[in-house]
């Protein structure tokens, strides 16, 4: 039964031996594909953490665009303002111009007015309030 049993495995043995080259190769091809698979996997971790700094620095630009739109609409709006600035002060401009031009007309004519304005208080010094106020009026109706 022993001999039986011995033979019986020897052809088993031979049988198999080809399944067990296979198994041999398989076996070596499994741990070179784990080994590219773990060189791999800390290639994802690299790329996983650069991924996250990536992640943080587009969330900084971001910031810093949002920023920059903002910093855009109030140069727009300050923009907007200072045009009508300009443009009431270029009526300002033409109110001065002709203000100025009436000024020296009437500097022009200031002696002469000062010298008649002081001749009228000194003739009517001596009168009392009502017959100066009637002067005035008759001298008002031959300005106007």
């Amino acid at each position: 039964m022993w001999v039986r049993a011995v033979r019986n495995y020897y052809y088993v043995y031979k049988m198999n031996e080809g399944f067990r080259e296979k198994m041999v190769i398989s076996d070596l091809q499994r741990e070179m594909h784990e080994k590219i698979i773990a060189e791999n996997r800390s290639r994802i971790k690299l790329l996983n953490a650069r991924l996250e700094e990536y992640k943080l620095e587009f969330a900084e630009k971001e910031k810093t665009i949002k920023e920059f739109q903002k910093n855009i609409e109030k140069c727009y709006i300050w923009k907007s303002r200072a045009a009508r600035l300009i443009d009431a002060l270029g009526s300002e401009k033409h109110k001065w111009t002709t203000c100025k031009i009436l000024g020296q007309h009437r500097v022009k004519n200031l002696e002469g007015d000062c010298l008649i304005v002081a001749a009228i208080v000194i003739y009517l010094a001596p009168y009392d309030l009502k017959t100066r106020e009637i002067f005035k009026a008759k001298w008002s109706k031959m300005i106007h």
